[in-house]
């Protein structure tokens, strides 16, 4: 068994369908990772056509793309919109299956096939579970803040 669990740790998630996407991770390159015909083809199949739009533009101010649980991560909001217009696009590189959390108009919504919730990769189930966007930028109640740079 313990041969098994080591065998897992080292191998490279990176590898598969879109692993030529791979070398994108860390930078802007959105635009890029949505041209590609496989992600475009997944991002259709997943979701109502009206919604393609929305996605795209709640990707306008975007973050650099991350590497989460084999899967390429593209994140951002829709220009002076943060907090109330978002989107999270989540590419297995492993398949080039899509999940989507879209926040729009005031309603959270995932795109994804899976057969339980519980499949869905933690981190997106907890981006799921977050408390409210406004929440997020201060500090909650309770957290002890040790080494804060104003020394507050």
């Amino acid at each position: 068994m313990l041969s098994l669990a080591a065998h897992a740790q080292e191998l490279d998630w990176k590898h598969g369908k879109l692993a030529r996407l791979a070398p994108l991770i860390g930078t802007y390159r959105q635009d890029k990772v949505l041209a590609d015909p496989d992600v475009a083809g997944a991002l259709v199949a997943l979701l109502p056509p009206e919604t393609l739009p929305t996605v795209g533009q709640n990707l306008q101010v975007a973050a650099p793309i991350d590497f989460i649980a084999g899967h390429l991560v593209l994140s951002g909001n829709r220009a002076h919109r943060g907090g109330e217009e978002m989107a999270s696009v989540w590419l297995s590189v492993y398949d080039g299956t899509a999940k989507v959390l879209l926040l729009h108009e005031g309603t959270l919504t995932l795109f994804a096939v899976a057969e339980r919730y519980e499949y869905l990769p933690l981190a997106l189930r907890s981006m799921a579970a977050a408390p409210p966007p406004d929440a997020l930028y201060e500090p909650p109640p309770g957290l002890h803040w040790s080494g804060r740079a104003n020394g507050e």
